[in-house]
């Protein structure tokens, strides 16, 4: 059930009991289908305080997060479980700046952060790809190259900030003074 209000909604489920649907992040779930989409119903209200002014709301099948300079964008499945271990927003990555973009190689899928990217396919699964070695691997050609897609998270090599990366086809190994591919 629904009641329509000047500036937004209340929606309530037997599942989830009455929750405020409002502004961008409503306008992102309605794009999505409503409670009839991939998300179903808000399962919180807006919950606010986050990292620069943000904001998300989660519903069944995941959530919507929204800052001032990124907008709304949903957060769903095995890339929202690799950002939530990199410390949601206030980890490395940052908010995301897209929605999913799948039509990857081999059924992959990949969303785009302030901080770089995660990156999942079915069988390398959700992998964080940012800083020197992201820009390595995109030298190669992303997924589409010689390296494949990635089977790690960057990983420490040194104590110099020397850092690795494994992919399907190799490793990218980055360091201050220098990277190579092995």
């Amino acid at each position: 059930m629904y009641q329509n209000y000047q500036g937004g909604a209340i929606i309530w489920s037997p599942a989830t009991g009455a929750h405020v649907s409002v502004g961008s992040i409503r306008g992102l779930w309605a794009a999505t289908g409503f409670e009839n989409g991939r998300l179903g119903y808000p399962v919180t209200n807006e919950v606010g305080g986050l990292r620069g002014g943000g904001v998300y709301q989660n519903y069944q099948g995941g959530a919507i997060i929204w800052s001032p300079t990124t907008g709304a964008h949903i957060s769903t499945g095995a890339i929202r479980g690799e950002w939530a271990a990199s410390g949601f927003e206030s980890g490395r990555l940052g908010y995301p700046v897209s929605d999913e973009v799948g039509g990857l190689r081999d059924g992959g899928v990949y969303q785009n952060y302030q901080g770089g990217a995660i990156i999942w396919s079915p069988a390398s699964g959700a992998h964080m790809s940012v800083g020197g070695i992201r820009s390595i691997w995109a030298s190669t050609g992303f997924e589409s190259g010689r390296l494949g897609y990635p089977t790690s998270d960057e990983y420490a090599t040194g104590n110099d900030g020397s850092v690795a990366q494994n992919y399907q086809g190799g490793v990218i190994h980055w360091s201050p003074s220098g990277s190579y591919i092995s």
